[in-house]
Parts: structure tokens; C-alpha cells; sequence
């Protein structure tokens, strides 16, 4: 089942950069970029496919319309966050 993997930034020249760890925050990955996430099969997605691939994997409740890292579990978790 496709999930998201990791928040990420894809620079203009469509260089991609992937969080290193859990819970980096997309301003430590990349300081500029588009801000989106990587999925489970290695593809950049945006904040709204993002969410709707979250949702769908049941990582994120369907209320969320645009993803951002700390909506996903494994986040909120890192950053006190329930």
C-alpha cells in the first residue's frame, strides 16, 4: 500500500531532498524548495496529494486537506504533540 515516507523539498531543478531522520522539519532539509513529501514507493508529492495518499493509507484523519509532518504520527510523536 502506497504511504507517505518522509517529508522532503524538490528544488527547481527537480533535485529532491529527503529528511534524514524522523521529525526534521522541511526548513532543516532544504532551505528553500517546494515543500512536500516522498512516498513509500520513492515518488515527490505536494502538500494536497500528500494528504490525500496520508488519508487513504489511514496515516492521517480525512478532515486533513494539506499535509504537512507534523499531521503524521510518527511526528507528532517526536515533537510532544498529540
Amino acid at each position: 500500500m502506497l504511504k507517505i515516507f518522509r517529508p522532503a523539498r524538490r528544488q527547481t531543478n527537480g533535485k529532491v531532498h529527503v529528511a534524514s531522520r524522523p521529525g526534521m522539519r522541511h526548513v532543516e532539509i532544504a532551505p528553500t524548495g517546494e515543500r512536500g513529501f516522498v512516498t513509500s514507493e520513492g515518488d515527490f508529492v505536494g502538500r494536497e496529494v500528500g494528504a490525500k495518499i496520508a488519508i487513504a493509507a489511514g496515516q492521517v484523519p480525512d478532515t486533513v486537506t494539506r499535509l504537512h509532518s507534523e499531521d503524521l504520527p510518527e511526528y507528532k510523536k517526536l515533537r510532544g504533540k498529540r
